[in-house]
């Protein structure tokens, strides 16, 4: 079984009609419980830890901080994560830092949420992040270069010429993910 038929069979990645923020939405990420499945973790951070850009430190939001610990452990890069609070940098980011190293931020999903404010929190304290690593990117513009290990709309068109999931279901996540903000489609 492939790493992404993993996730899926995990139920770390599920496609159906979910609400979320008073919407409906076609895909649903639950990679936070990564941490649940060991195995496919390990293989993640493996792959993940592979391609990561040149950095001194990695960084991490607090939905992330099993996969980012298990990179920053594969890639022998020290970890600084956020414990997502709204609190000033030397409160709300652990870790030993200090000015100018710099530094990848590792998510789950790029593209899903804005970190915006991670990222100036970061750069508050001299951590000058360069670049993002995740697991799925979802093509959303960004401002930071994206390694990661599957591309969405890649991962889009295999599933359905698997026939994992119906041409409708991958036609929806598709208009989905143009209605995103930070969409680069048409």
């Amino acid at each position: 079984m492939n790493l992404l038929d993993q996730l899926m069979s995990a139920g770390l990645i599920q496609f159906g009609w979910f609400a979320a923020d008073g919407q409906t939405e076609p895909i649903r990420f639950q990679l936070e419980m990564l941490a649940s499945y060991p195995d496919i973790l390990i293989e993640v951070a493996d792959r993940l830890a592979q391609r990561l850009p040149r950095a001194e430190r990695l960084l991490s939001p607090a939905d992330a901080v099993p996969l980012a610990t298990a990179v920053a452990v594969k890639a022998g890069i020290p970890l600084v994560y956020s414990q997502g609070g709204e609190d000033e940098p030397a409160f709300d980011l652990v870790g030993a830092y200090d000015i100018g190293h710099p530094a990848v931020l590792v998510t789950s999903v790029s593209g899903y949420a804005p970190y915006t404010r991670l990222l100036e929190t970061a750069r508050r304290v001299g951590l000058n992040v360069h670049a993002y690593a995740a697991i799925i990117d979802l093509g959303m513009a960004s401002s930071l270069p994206v390694v990661s290990l599957f591309q969405m709309t890649e991962v889009l068109s295999g599933l359905h010429a698997g026939g994992v999931i119906p041409a409708g279901q991958a036609e929806a996540v598709e208009s989905w993910l143009i209605r995103r903000p930070g969409s680069t489609a048409p």
